[in-house]
């Protein structure tokens, strides 16, 4: 039994999904709403998370009548859904080229070129979805993040104002506003932005611990406190502000973070953690392990251990004839597998998985993970154990810079850093031999620089170890 278009559609608009579908199919190829139906038809599709039937029937639409700007978008943005990007802009393209005035293709082309990395054209098709739609907020934000993240900061400014204008309650925008005006040295507005932010969102980790960071680089720390403790009666149940409490005060400072407070504060950063500016540790790094290992040859098993993102993995493939990385983070893993160079993924407690591989690699490399321990001697016995003879660790801490006589501090910005004569100490307690401690520096904050050793040290064969 075949049916009317607007019969079919009454079911669609009733909800009644699936006898829409089977309506929408069963109209003959030469009824002339054909490719109605069958643009409905990929609708529901769609909707139902079917992609790939989805493109096949929108496909047919499209070819029965190519020149509907509405087919051709909505088969784009199923190509985008499926990851088909280079189709799905040629789709988008092609609908603009049929109705130039219609903003949607425009904005969904502007996020494709996105997402293939191709900012300059990601840009322009923002600003001409604006142009056509002034009070689009997400194309507002969307140009704002890329102006910003070029570091054209003032005009990445003018967006996510534009977005206050629209809407002023927009929690995201005052948190943006905030982190642009900080780039721009306009730390008091900044901080009313971000106290705007937690009036109309008081749940906001991000702004909550920007807002201490960014007083506690003007060494406002009793503000800074205030602020911690208003966190955590807001949300006791999340284990970073207690954390930053004590880095802040100085009281009950932990010999090392938690395992919940370094998962969380990763899983928050996964996705834009890639983007840090300056951020060095994995290329020295590196460098230290050519030092000792000049030759590329794939011969070694590594282990990178607090791998996060994985960007020390493409450093350390060429040498590895098994690469490893382990972190707590979920969500730096997920980020670490797009990479494809790891042989082996594991979430997990690098101590814990120390331990529980004794005697596996030949080179154990940590960049920036150490300096989320205080205290060195269990997890510098750990990697000890964790070596073969003649094997080598290599990592970086934060240095320890201040004229107290305590070899480790828990600094306010939540890290720990470290005195030289300390690390050479608990090396040496580990049964490690040191190759080499140097002076770097690791990464910026803000515009400072953060001072750091690396470290290089080998697990030397002991009569012991023989016998």
């Amino acid at each position: 039994m075949t049916h009317t278009f607007d019969a079919a559609r009454l079911l669609h608009e009733q909800g009644r999904l699936s006898e829409a579908a089977a309506a929408y199919r069963s109209i003959p190829a030469q009824d002339p709403d054909c490719y109605r139906a069958l643009n409905n038809l990929g609708l529901i599709l769609e909707g139902e998370g079917r992609l790939s039937k989805a493109a096949a029937t929108l496909d047919e639409a499209v070819a029965a009548k190519g020149d509907s700007a509405v087919l051709h978008c909505n088969r784009a943005r199923v190509l985008h859904r499926l990851g088909r990007l280079a189709e799905a802009v040629a789709g988008y393209g092609r609908s603009i080229e049929l109705d130039p005035t219609w903003v949607d293709p425009q904005h969904n082309l502007a996020i494709a070129f996105e997402e293939l990395g191709k900012l300059g054209d990601a840009e322009i098709w923002y600003g001409r979805t604006l142009n056509l739609e002034p009070d689009n907020i997400a194309a507002h934000r969307r140009l704002g993040e890329i102006l910003f993240d070029a570091g054209r900061v003032s005009e990445a400014l003018t967006h996510y104002r534009q977005v206050l204008i629209i809407d002023p309650n927009a929690a995201r925008a005052h948190f943006d506003l905030a982190k642009a005006l900080t780039a721009l040295g306009c730390h008091e507005d900044a901080l009313d932005a971000y106290r705007r932010c937690l009036d109309i969102e008081p749940r906001s980790g991000p702004a909550y611990q920007n807002l201490v960071d960014l007083l506690r680089r003007q060494h406002r720390l009793s503000e800074a406190a205030d602020v911690l403790n208003a966190w955590i009666a807001r949300a006791p149940e999340d284990p970073i502000p207690r954390h930053l409490l004590a880095a802040v005060t100085g009281e009950g400072v932990p010999e090392r973070a938690t395992d919940d407070t370094v998962r969380q504060v990763f899983n928050e950063l996964a996705e834009s953690f890639d983007a840090r500016l300056a951020y060095r540790a994995p290329q020295l790094v590196l460098a230290a392990i050519v030092e000792l290992y000049p030759r590329a040859d794939a011969v070694y098993d590594i282990l990178d251990v607090g791998c996060g993102t994985g960007l020390c993995g493409p450093l350390l493939r060429p040498r590895a004839r098994r690469l490893i990385g382990v972190d707590l983070s979920s969500g730096m893993l997920e980020e670490a597998s797009q990479r494809g160079v790891y042989d082996e993924l594991v979430e997990g407690e690098l101590t814990d998985y120390l331990r529980r591989h004794t005697g596996c690699y030949d080179i154990i490399a940590a960049a920036d993970t150490l300096n989320y321990f205080g205290a060195l001697d269990v997890v510098l016995g750990a990697a000890a154990g964790g070596l073969r003879n003649n094997g080598h660790l290599v990592f970086t801490l934060e240095c320890e810079t201040t004229t107290e006589s305590s070899p480790w501090r828990l600094q306010p910005n939540g890290r720990y850093s470290h005195s030289d004569v300390y690390v050479r100490a608990e090396v040496r307690d580990a049964g490690l031999d040191l190759v080499s401690l140097r002076r770097n520096i690791l990464r910026r904050e803000g515009m400072d620089p953060v001072q750091g050793w690396l470290v290089s040290c080998v697990r030397t064969a002991r009569d012991t170890d023989r016998s």
